[in-house]
């Protein structure tokens, strides 16, 4: 017999799979299943399973235990993940590879917690304060969630960095069949280099010492040399932040995911999460109706190969940006085709998935 998977329970069994040594959270809807499953498979794993007092505390210890070489997360929500961009933007600085999933419902504020959002977009890239590099991933699927949080417990590790797996309500509780198979995106996990310094600026990548290796490793938030040492010298700092966005952003092609049908269209539908795979049957209706309409599907958010982007919708006359929110991802998509291609956002904040339908309709009030 067929089993169907929960969404949070595919992420919580990605994460298994993939290795996870310590989980620290704190329940809140609609994320609560991934910790309830953890708190009962971890412990048979000899694994570390914490329920924190917190989100704030939830964000420190997956900090302190990425820094001790540990494949750490945490799972949270709108509120939890506002609380924790402080934390957040720390674990930028120091460099610390943990894991993020914050499963979006409608916002702001304590918002509709049982329906479906998607207002996080802008948040997961530009939530703290200062440049900080991020890496943001968005399911689209039960398959995929599994996928993700799995191969972002890889991908955090490789980086030396926080990495957002941005799901939503529907993602996570929706039902489906699910196959414990490797991750699809290609990645060349390449050796590197061992310094005995836990930073270097210059070879962004490297397989620095962890706490508890014996290295004597200093962590400071505040701008700091490669030793970990504070330091405020104006070259010191310049060279720190280059570093830290560019061992992120320089990857921004190797790093970009994304399902596609662009190629010789009229019209465009671009979106994520829930909404990628529901503008996959728009599409579809659209062309019963003889129009040549494709489907953007970012799976990656940050960082976003903008040339590639460009390249895909460029031959479309109409691009339509589709989300649970009132023009997020909108604002990127028009930014990067401005003065290319007319892009126009149909946005929705009603804690529902829209129906294709509906979507359609909208499209037809703008083609004619």
């Amino acid at each position: 017999m067929k089993r169907l998977y929960q969404g949070n329970e595919a992420s919580a069994i990605g994460a298994l799979d993939g290795g996870l040594d310590l989980f620290a959270g704190y329940p809140i809807t609609p994320s609560s299943e991934i910790l309830e499953v953890l708190s009962k498979e971890m412990p048979k794993r000899g694994k570390t399973f914490i329920q924190m007092e917190d989100e704030i505390s939830s964000v420190a210890v997956i900090t302190a235990a990425g820094l001790s070489g540990k494949k750490a997360l945490t799972a949270t929500s709108g509120p939890g993940f506002s609380l924790m961009q402080e934390g957040l933007s720390f674990a930028c600085m120091v460099e610390s590879p943990c894991v993020i999933v914050n499963v979006m419902r409608g916002d702001p504020s304590t918002g509709l917690p049982t329906h479906v959002g998607q207002g996080d977009y802008m948040q997961s890239k530009w939530g703290t304060h200062g440049d900080h590099p991020i890496i943001v991933f968005s399911p689209g699927s039960v398959q995929e969630f599994y996928w993700l949080t799995r191969f972002s417990l890889d991908i955090s590790k490789y980086f030396r960095n926080p990495v957002i797996v941005l799901s939503d309500e529907t993602v996570a509780h929706m039902r489906a069949e699910m196959k414990r198979s490797n991750p699809p995106y290609k990645f060349e996990f390449s050796s590197l280099p061992k310094p005995d310094k836990p930073y270097n600026f210059e070879r962004d990548l490297i397989s620095a010492p962890y706490l508890g290796d014996g290295k004597g490793i200093k962590i400071t938030g505040l701008f700091h040399d490669e030793y970990g040492f504070p330091d405020a010298d104006e070259k010191n700092a310049q060279k720190l932040i280059d570093h830290l966005l560019r061992k992120v952003y320089s990857y921004r092609r190797e790093l970009f995911y994304y399902e596609e049908e662009t190629e010789g269209k009229d019209l465009v539908l671009v979106s994520f999460g829930i909404m990628g795979t529901v503008i996959k049957e728009v599409k579809r209706n659209l062309e019963k109706r003889g129009i040549k309409a494709g489907f953007l599907r970012l799976i990656t958010l940050n960082p976003l190969d903008e040339e590639k982007i460009k390249q895909m919708l460029s031959e479309a006359k109409f691009v339509f940006v589709v989300e649970l929110n009132k023009g997020q991802l909108y604002l990127d998509i028009e930014r990067i085709m401005k003065n290319k291609t007319r892009v126009y956002p149909i946005n929705f904040v009603r804690g529902n998935v829209i129906p294709p339908e509906e979507i359609e309709s909208k499209i037809l009030e703008v083609i004619g």
